[in-house]
């Protein structure tokens, strides 16, 4: 596929999701950094690129549904390791702080927390 004709989609502002893909992927892919939509989130980028305005880069979790569904589809079958980090959240403030004990309980049995 020739993504020098296609409309970048980058889901992050300083476009590090297209640069890292590129260079781990080690494809003959020529793509032009300057130019596409830019988005903040891979979120934003996946609603886009469902929409038809171009291709993004996603995340697979993320995009498994609608690959499914047929509302996205990988041109490319490579995928590489970001080494991101993916953390859960919430407000201290709220007094619900136990009601995730359970969640962090397998965490911990299973060594996911690191």
């Amino acid at each position: 596929m020739d993504l020098s004709a296609r409309e970048i989609i980058h889901p992050s502002p300083d476009k590090r999701d297209w640069r890292r893909w590129l260079a781990r992927a080690q494809l003959d892919i020529d793509v032009d950094m300057t130019r596409g939509e830019v988005f903040d989130t891979l979120e934003q980028g996946n609603i886009a690129a469902i929409a038809g305005y171009g291709i993004s880069i996603g995340d697979l979790v993320l995009c498994s549904g609608a690959i499914v569904n047929k509302q996205l589809a990988q041109p490319f079958k490579t995928v590489v390791s970001t080494g991101d980090g993916y953390y859960l959240v919430w407000s201290e403030l709220s007094g619900e702080g136990h009601l995730y004990t359970p969640v962090f309980s397998i965490f911990a049995r299973d060594g996911s927390h690191r």
